[in-house]
């Protein structure tokens, strides 16, 4: 308080500026993060959705080729297998781009792709629910944060071919994965058979943030410098000043005695 008392007009109104300043640069500061923080989601959903409708589009497209395009497919055509190809293409893209792409299912032929606990909670939901169109959730149960996106894909009647009915599947298909041991048989149109699966490192997103955030700050902070020099500059001379020359006024009044005398509010006298 005495430190208070003994401060200078000037210097008070000036320390009353910057505290002022300070709160309001960091609750900008606060919502400009909150703000990144959207936008950086915001981009990952895009992001994971776009990735995810390739993988779909990509073997919905296969599958229409193998059909109208009458594909006998075998053992060495393996690679053509709709869903296979696809995975392998999202593998590569994955690779690329330092996500994880895959397509799981609860009816799985492959271990490799069986759902994980998050992916078989989406799944079930996505049969429980036909009319949800995606899932998304950044999750750090096993380590660094992730985010996490599932589109579901249904099955059409390219699809039938391999995962219908067991007596009209490819031969080598039959052998691969004989009916008795197999559930990725008898599919029907329509329904729910799996998802495309996009995960994103959180960390990655996290760098986005904060590069963005720090920019954000340097301009705030370089505006909120200008704006507290302003107002410093403008209240010395609006209001210190003039109060400056009306206390000089006022001691030569009382040092010459001549209360008569106006005094001069325009610094003139």
């Amino acid at each position: 308080m005495s430190n208070w008392r003994s401060m200078g007009l000037l210097a008070r109104v000036n320390l009353i500026v910057v505290v002022v300043l300070l709160i309001f640069f960091a609750a900008g500061a606060w919502f400009g993060y909150q703000l990144q923080q959207d936008y950086v989601l915001n981009e990952a959903v895009e992001k994971a959705r776009l990735v995810a409708q390739e993988a779909i589009r990509t073997r919905e497209y296969l599958s229409r080729q193998l059909v109208t395009g009458q594909v006998e497919l075998n053992l060495e055509r393996y690679g053509l297998i709709p869903v296979v190809a696809s995975q392998r293409i999202g593998r590569r893209i994955a690779d690329d781009l330092g996500y994880v792409i895959r397509q799981t299912s609860l009816r799985t032929r492959n271990p490799v792709n069986s759902p994980d606990a998050f992916e078989r909670q989406a799944l079930e939901r996505f049969i429980a629910e036909p009319e949800l169109k995606e899932i998304y959730q950044v999750r750090d149960q096993d380590g660094p944060a992730v985010f996490r996106y599932l589109k579901p894909f249904v099955a059409d009647q390219s699809c039938l071919r391999c995962h219908g009915d067991p007596k009209q599947a490819p031969e080598f298909i039959r052998k691969l994965f004989p009916a008795d041991k197999d559930q990725a048989y008898n599919y029907r149109i329509g329904e729910v058979i799996g998802a495309a699966s996009v995960s994103i490192p959180m960390d990655r997103l996290s760098e986005q943030v904060s590069a963005n955030l720090r920019l954000d700050l340097l301009r705030l902070g370089g505006l909120f410098l200008v704006l507290a020099s302003f107002l410093s500059l403008l209240i010395k001379l609006s209001v210190l000043k003039p109060l400056g020359l009306l206390g000089q006024a006022i001691r030569r009044t009382v040092e010459t005695g001549r209360f008569a005398n106006r005094i001069p509010f325009t610094g003139q006298g």
